[in-house]
């Protein structure tokens, strides 16, 4: 929704200078970098974790599903009860 709304004021504000190409051209290229930034940065914890030899706990394979458990229920609630995130 956020996401939309940036681009639909970033839009707006350059389709007066005719921008409009440029300005969705940074607005998704944005994007695109941070998503590659957060895997480059998981990809380097994940390699600093192996050449450390660090050992999990046997319950560490739990975090994630219940991390996106936990997300998705916040979530959920929020579209339900109309709060704003």
């Amino acid at each position: 929704m956020r996401k939309g709304t940036n681009l639909s004021a970033s839009t707006c504000a350059r389709s007066a200078t005719g921008d409009v190409p440029l300005a969705l051209l940074f607005f998704n290229g944005g994007g695109e970098v941070g998503q590659l930034m957060f895997i480059a940065g998981a990809l380097t914890v994940i390699a600093i974790t192996r050449r450390l030899a660090i050992a999990a706990p046997a319950w560490a394979w739990r975090v994630p599903p219940y991390a996106i458990g936990a997300v998705a229920s916040c979530w959920l609630i929020q579209r339900l009860t109309g709060v704003p995130g």
